[in-house]
C-alpha cells in the first residue's frame, strides 16, 4: 500500500534548469533519468509525524512517486541513493534576508562575488528559497540567473528598496509622503517583476492605506515593519502579508500614555510594556487575518551590548560571516546605542512569549535570519523557536510549508509530496527529536543535482577560503602605503 501522502497532490510536469558548475570546488554530477531514495524515514510535512522505511522517486526536478520501499517503485536505470536509517525532510527557506554583498573595496565586481558567495553558502546550509523584501533591481538579476541555472544558489522572491516615511527611520532610504507617489511606486514595482513590497516604520497612515490599496489592486503583497503611527489592527484589517521582526507588537504593548517617537531612542522599546494578558491579546487578534510574522529572533539576538559584543563576533555564526559584515553591525550599533540595545536585550523573553503566544493562537509563522551567517543562522532561528515553546514540528514548518502557503505555492515545494519540487535534505538524525539535527546534512538535492556530503563540505571550505582571502585583502587595504 503506498504512502498516505504518495498521491497528495497533482504533479507537475516542468522541469529545474541545471546549475553550471563554477571552479572553486567540485560540481555534482548530472543526475541519471531517474533518482531514487530508498529505505528512508520521510518526514513529509504534511502532518506531524515521520513515514519509516519510504523510498521518494526523482523525476525531473520533481517528486514522481513515494511508495513503502517493500513496494519497490524504484523504476529501472534510476541512481539509487540509500537512506538507511537517515531522514528526508524538505530544503529550507529564509524569509527575511537582504543580498546586497559587500563591495568593501568599492568596486562592483567584488560586491557581485560576494552575492554569489552568499548564493553559495545558503545552499550549502540547505536553504532552496530565500525572500529579500527590500532591495534594488539587481535582485531581480540574481532571481533569473538562479531560474536560469546560471548562478548556483537558493530561489529568490523579492521587494525593491523599502516604502518609507519623512523623516525616515535610519538614514539613506527615500520618503514617501504622497499616496499618490506611493501608489505609482507600488504599481511600477509590479510591471519590474518585483514579488512584493515592504513600507517602514515612519510612514503616515494616508500613504500606508494607499500602498496597502495599490498593492491590492497590483496583485502584490506587502511585508511591513508596521509603522508606528498605524495602530496594529488597523494594519492587520488592511490586508498585511507579513509582519517583519514583530514589529507593530511593541507600539501596542506600550501604555496608552507612552508615545512612541519616530526615533531610534524609542523604536522597538515598546515590548518591555509587554504583559502575558496583553500579548495573548494581540496573538488573538492577530489569528484572525491571513499574515504571517517573521520574528527575526537571531538578529535581535545579535542586537548585543559593547560589553557582549566580543561574544557575538567570536561565536561560530562569525566564522560563517563574511569578514565584511561587522562593517554593517557597527553601523547598526551606531544608531542603536548601548542603552537601546540594552533595552532590546531585556525584553528577549516577551519576544519568544510572542512567537509562542501566536503560535497557540493559530497565526503563522516563518523563520528569516535577516543579517549573518546566509543557511546558517536559519537553523539557529528555529532552535529559537524551540527555544520559544513550539515543537520541533512547528519550527521545522516555519521553515518549510509555511513559506510555500505564504507564497501561494502550496504543494510546490516545503513539502514531500508527489509533483513537489525535489528539494530535499538528507539528515543523520530525526528533527522531530532534536531541532538542532538540520544541521546534519548527509546529502540534498537542490535544483536537480543530488550533492553527497563531501561535495557538500568541499563547496562550503571553498567560500570560507574566500572569506579569508577577502578578509586579508580587507587587512592589508587599511595599511597606511609607503
Amino acid at each position: 500500500m503506498r504512502s498516505r501522502i504518495a498521491n497528495a497532490l497533482v504533479a507537475t510536469s516542468f522541469a529545474i534548469a541545471g546549475l553550471h558548475p563554477t571552479a572553486q570546488a567540485a560540481r555534482p554530477r548530472s543526475l541519471d533519468a531517474s533518482i531514487a531514495i530508498e529505505h528512508v524515514n520521510l518526514i513529509p510535512m504534511t502532518f506531524d509525524g515521520l513515514l519509516k522505511n519510504q523510498t521518494l522517486v526523482i523525476r525531473d526536478g520533481r517528486i514522481s512517486d513515494i511508495c513503502d520501499s517493500e513496494q519497490q517503485c524504484t523504476p529501472a536505470g534510476a541512481r539509487i541513493i540509500d537512506g538507511s536509517g537517515k531522514y528526508l525532510i524538505p530544503a529550507l527557506a529564509d524569509m527575511h534576508n537582504h543580498l546586497d554583498g559587500f563591495a568593501f573595496d568599492g568596486k562592483e565586481e567584488t560586491r557581485q562575488r560576494t552575492r554569489r558567495q552568499m548564493l553559495r553558502q545558503y545552499v550549502m546550509f540547505g536553504v532552496a528559497v530565500v525572500r529579500d523584501p527590500a532591495n534594488g533591481p539587481f535582485v531581480l538579476k540574481l532571481r533569473d540567473a538562479v531560474n536560469r541555472g546560471e548562478l548556483l544558489g537558493p530561489r529568490i522572491f523579492a521587494a525593491p528598496s523599502i516604502i518609507e516615511g519623512s523623516p525616515p527611520l535610519f538614514p539613506g532610504p527615500r520618503s514617501f509622503t504622497s499616496p499618490e507617489v506611493a501608489s505609482q511606486y507600488v504599481r511600477d514595482a509590479a510591471t519590474r517583476g518585483f514579488d512584493l513590497v515592504k513600507v517602514y516604520s515612519t510612514l503616515s497612515p494616508p500613504v500606508f492605506d494607499a500602498v496597502m490599496d495599490a498593492a491590492r489592486d497590483a496583485g502584490l503583497t506587502v511585508a511591513a515593519h508596521v509603522p508606528i503611527d498605524v495602530p496594529l489592527d488597523h494594519a492587520l484589517e488592511k490586508g498585511l502579508r507579513s509582519i517583519e521582526h514583530l514589529t507593530g507588537y511593541d507600539v501596542a504593548c506600550a501604555a496608552a500614555s507612552v508615545k512612541m517617537q519616530p526615533s531610534r531612542l524609542d523604536i522597538y522599546q515598546g515590548w518591555a510594556w509587554c504583559t502575558p494578558e496583553k500579548i495573548r491579546e494581540l496573538a488573538a487578534l492577530t489569528a484572525k487575518y491571513r499574515v504571517w510574522n517573521v520574528p527575526t529572533l537571531s538578529l535581535w539576538d545579535q542586537t548585543v551590548t559593547d560589553f557582549d559584543r566580543p561574544l557575538r563576533d567570536a561565536g561560530e555564526v562569525g566564522r560563517y560571516e563574511h569578514p565584511a559584515t561587522n562593517r554593517g553591525l557597527d553601523w547598526l550599533y551606531s544608531l542603536y546605542g548601548p542603552r537601546e540595545r540594552a533595552g532590546i536585550t531585556g525584553t528577549r523573553s516577551v519576544r519568544l512569549a510572542l512567537v509562542k503566544a501566536l503560535s497557540d493562537a493559530g497565526a503563522p509563522l516563518m523563520v528569516g535570519s535577516d543579517i549573518s551567517g546566509p543557511g546558517y543562522t536559519i537553523h539557529r532561528e528555529m532552535a529559537a523557536f524551540v527555544e520559544a515553546g513550539l515543537t520541533p514540528y512547528q519550527a521545522l514548518r516555519a521553515a518549510t510549508a509555511e513559506p510555500a502557503r505564504y507564497l501561494q505555492k502550496e504543494g510546490d515545494f516545503g513539502v514531500l509530496a508527489t509533483g513537489a519540487r525535489a528539494d530535499v535534505l538528507l539528515l543523520a538524525a530525526n528533527p522531530l527529536a532534536d531541532i538542532h539535527n538540520t544541521r546534519k546534512i548527509q546529502g540534498m538535492m537542490i535544483q536537480g543535482r543530488w550533492w553527497t556530503q563531501e561535495q557538500i563540505q568541499a563547496e562550503l571550505d571553498a567560500v570560507l577560503r574566500e572569506y579569508a582571502e577577502d578578509a586579508e585583502a580587507m587587512r592589508l587595504s587599511r595599511q597606511p602605503s609607503g
